[in-house]
Order: structure tokens, then sequence, then C-alpha cells
């Protein structure tokens, strides 16, 4: 079969759309941290008012050192949390 705007509308249909409030949080967030792709847990937890260890039990980080210091996100992964 050939490839049509039709079907490639339908398969957009199909495809997951940003939340609602992404592209508010991703600016807020980069205003924070202008020029960085990945956070760190202090920093994040630091930004929000929020304990660190509340951080990584809400927030997919990744990594996994002492007391958060090497646990990470990514400012789009973080984005997506926070919608």
């Amino acid at each position: 079969q050939l490839w049509s705007w039709v079907s490639a509308r339908k398969e957009m249909g199909d495809m997951a759309r940003e939340k609602e409030a992404y592209r508010d949080n991703l600016e807020r967030i980069l205003e924070a941290f202008p020029g960085r792709e990945i956070l760190y847990q202090k920093e994040i937890a630091q930004w929000l008012h929020m304990d660190s260890r509340t951080v990584k039990a809400n927030f997919p980080m990744k990594g996994g050192g002492a007391r958060g210091a090497s646990c990470w996100i990514s400012v789009a992964s973080l984005a997506r949390a926070l919608s």
C-alpha cells in the first residue's frame, strides 16, 4: 500500500499527545536551569522545596548514589512527570 496523507493522519491520531501542562512545566524548568539537559535530585529538591527522598520517590530518577548525589533526570522527563 502506498503512503498517503490520509493514512499518516490516521496514525498520528493514535499517537499519544503531550499533556496540557507539559510545555508550561518545560518552560519553568528551563528558566530555572538555563542550558541544562540533566538535573540532579538535590537540585530538584531545592527548587521544589521538597525533601530529596520525596523527589526520588515521586519522580523517575536514574542512577542511585549516596544521598541522591548521582540520581538524575532529564529536563524533558521532569516536565512530563510534573504534568
